[in-house]
């Protein structure tokens, strides 16, 4: 972890850019140059001067976007069994190995290889949301043998098992009881390839995003010619320029962001009678990563005393009283961390009475009103297996009750 922070801190001095944010678990964002990074603490030059934080409590360091060309389309999307995500904008494969090019790299570059065993699935089409989830459960299946996904109508896809032989621009080389036939890539939404079990991986530090979109997990990293280079954890590696780096995420690799875990029960309750309809219960029903009616998660801030256009936050879960969500944790977590507040858009009202337990025992109870600033909770989920979250109707019955919980995550 050491030698990932030094490289970090080389990172921003050799790039002289003073265009980073760090952001810490507890929601605070601070702006402006980094100054030292070590295993114990990070050091940016804000507004306000100097802003010290432990390495612990960082979730991420971001730099601003840099102008770009138009992107290329991509030919596919690749995942490794290490987590690596890939955006392809041209992807063969040969006598088990893989060409490929980064949309990072010129149309003139050689293409770079993967080894087949590294590889758990590729993409070779868009698609909404549902059909994805329908792929990852595909994904996630005990296989004998690979498996090929084809697409039969806008949202429908089937799988069948057997062996991939070889992948080219129209056709994939696809052999069933003894027998191979080429499928029309056409055809082909995706691939899912058979891995056996029992191969060891190396711990996540960090996740970088570059500039294309694509995250690279890192067991380790090093800074040569002006150039990062990510070691997965499966071993891979992967050299980005400067200018490509998009952010450094600390917290992906030990922290579970709470609208990615599906609730175990979501009840709400309507003001009025005992019982929502379905249609009233679909209105209100909490929303993930937005507002409850559409856009982003915001909550107000200040700057030097002053009020400041509201963050946006990517991550979260909009809700609306009285819902009670119930969540049975996975594993271990050391505590559960957010930004709460009511949405910009509807303050100064909305009021409401939120309640956090853990294992039915109350580890948070407060009043969130719409006239307050956000409240950055930091709970302490030690033994815990299960999180309750209750948004009660507060002084204003239920107007305005657009409660954001921005950055919820789970700390290991």
């Amino acid at each position: 972890m050491t030698a990932l922070l030094l490289a970090i801190a080389a990172i921003a001095a050799a790039d002289a850019r003073t265009d980073a944010e760090v952001e810490t678990l507890a929601g605070r964002r601070v702006a402006g140059a980094i100054l030292a990074m070590s295993a114990d603490e990070v050091v940016v030059r804000g507004a306000e001067g100097d802003a010290k934080f432990a390495a612990a409590d960082v979730a991420r360091v971001t730099f601003s976007a840099k102008p770009g060309g138009e992107p290329t389309k991509p030919a596919a999307w690749v995942e490794l069994v290490d987590g690596t995500q890939l955006v392809a904008t041209e992807l063969t494969r040969t006598k088990g190995k893989f060409a490929w090019r980064s949309p990072l790299e010129s149309a003139e570059a050689a293409p770079a290889s993967l080894e087949g065993r590294d590889v758990r699935t590729v993409r070779f089409q868009a698609a909404d949301d549902a059909v994805l989830d329908r792929f990852a459960e595909i994904a996630s299946r005990k296989a004998s043998g690979d498996q090929i996904v084809i697409r039969r109508g806008e949202t429908t896809i089937d799988s069948l098992s057997g062996i991939v032989r070889d992948i080219s621009a129209d056709a994939v080389q696809f052999e069933i009881d003894g027998e191979t036939r080429p499928v029309a890539m056409k055809r082909v939404f995706g691939i899912v390839f058979y891995q056996p079990v029992g191969r060891e991986l190396k711990k996540t530090a960090c996740v970088l995003t570059d500039a294309a979109g694509m995250a690279l997990p890192a067991a380790a990293m090093q800074l040569a010619d002006g150039k990062v280079t990510i070691t997965t954890p499966a071993g891979l590696e992967f050299a980005r320029s400067l200018d490509a780096v998009k952010r450094i995420d600390f917290a992906a690799a030990k922290t579970l962001f709470l609208g990615d875990l599906k609730p175990e029960s979501v009840e709400y309750a309507p003001l009025v009678g005992d019982k929502a309809s379905p249609e009233l219960a679909q209105l209100f029903q909490p929303r993930v990563d937005r507002a409850l009616f559409g856009g982003p998660l915001q909550l107000p801030r200040e700057e030097n005393g002053r009020t400041a256009p509201a963050w946006a936050y990517a991550k979260g879960i909009a809700i609306h009283s009285r819902t009670k969500l119930v969540y049975r944790l996975p594993r271990a977590f050391r505590s559960f961390s957010a930004t709460v507040g009511i949405d910009s858009r509807v303050r100064p009202a909305g009021n409401v009475r939120l309640t956090i337990a853990g294992d039915d025992k109350p580890l948070y109870e407060g009043t969130i009103a719409g006239n307050d600033a956000p409240v950055a909770l930091s709970l302490d989920l030690a033994g815990v297996k299960r999180l309750t979250i209750l948004v009660d109707f507060g002084e204003d019955l239920d107007v305005a009750d657009h409660l954001n919980l921005c950055d919820a995550r789970l700390v290991e």
